[in-house]
């Protein structure tokens, strides 16, 4: 009986080890997410978008005039989730940063305005 334990907690514990040695190291930021990431609204008119990232202790980087958003860009959020301004009739690009990580890809809302 107490060679069949000893086989079961050694089995129990190859599990365990095989399951933490799959876990991957994070190197990049997660891709922010849009809220909403379409809308339609009269040209001109404000809105107001919530980016969040998954990476924790991520900052963001939002652009809204065609330009490609960078690390401390000018508009630049210093949390992992928070809100950007544009109006529509504008695209508005963003991604996440965070020393030590690679830059998130760029996410993309489009706001149609008539």
């Amino acid at each position: 009986m107490k060679t069949l334990t000893w086989i079961i907690c050694a089995g129990v514990a190859l599990t365990i080890l095989s399951a933490c040695e799959k876990k991957e190291a994070v190197t990049q930021c997660a891709t922010p997410t849009l809220n909403p990431q379409t809308a339609t609204g009269h040209a001109g008119e404000q809105i107001t978008v919530t980016i969040e990232t998954k990476t924790l202790g991520a900052s963001l980087s939002w652009t809204d005039d065609n330009s490609t958003p960078i690390p401390n860009g000018p508009h630049t959020i210093k949390a992992s989730k928070g809100d950007a301004l544009t109006v529509f009739g504008r695209t508005l690009r963003a991604m996440a940063f965070k020393t030590g990580l690679d830059n998130s890809g760029v996410v993309t809302g489009t706001y149609v305005g008539q």
